[in-house]
């Protein structure tokens, strides 16, 4: 019975909120709690998080539909597409982890200078309701590194949604496999990610 291995915390409406206290529970219970199990309530819908050795977050469906995403196009896939932004052409994956996301694969992420190119490809009128923007370099067959541009903030240290966006748009263009367990890199830190495509 799941009663008996979790313990369902109630906390505060505000998302940083619910985290903090949340995490600070686990931390201060963890004799008497093995896991933690709760759920965010986000725009995107419910998102179940455990916290066990790790937090575990399952950040649900990946959507790659143009019309879900948003993104403009009469293909019924945007996938390795090319998008011309600042005079550059970029090799573009566009999928929704419950926000849209461009993925565009570089060399290296340190030459890209996303104060610089972000607000244009965040606004490019192929995005109707602007997106977040990664740019990934794959370090090998378990990692990559991400910059992420987030849609009305700006460069951001990390992003869950853009390190699962990568990883996905990495599966989707064939330059890593599935269903194995991928360390994404950002100035935040680095995070485990695995992603299913069904």
């Amino acid at each position: 019975n799941w009663k008996k291995e979790y313990e369902e915390i109630k906390v505060p409406e505000n998302m940083k909120e619910r985290m903090e206290a949340s995490i600070a529970r686990a931390k201060k219970d963890k004799r008497k709690v093995k896991k933690v199990k709760f759920e965010i309530e986000t725009k995107a819908g419910i998102i179940p998080v455990l916290i066990d050795k790790d937090v575990i977050i399952n950040m649900g469906k990946i959507n790659i539909t143009p019309k879900k995403i948003p993104v403009i196009t009469d293909k019924n896939i945007f996938i390795n597409e090319d998008i011309y932004v600042a005079g550059e052409r970029f090799k573009t994956t566009c999928l929704s982890v419950g926000n849209p996301h461009a993925v565009s694969f570089v060399d290296n992420v340190d030459n890209i200078n996303l104060k610089e190119i972000g607000p244009y490809f965040e606004m490019h009128y192929l995005f109707p309701e602007r997106v977040n923007v990664n740019f990934v370099q794959i370090i090998n067959e378990d990692a990559i590194k991400i910059k992420t541009w987030e849609r009305g903030v700006g460069e951001v240290l990390s992003c869950g949604s853009g390190a699962c966006a990568s990883v996905g748009a990495a599966i989707l263009s064939h330059k890593l496999d599935q269903n194995k367990i991928i360390e994404v890199a950002s100035k935040g830190g680095a995070v485990m990610i695995r992603v299913a495509i069904v």
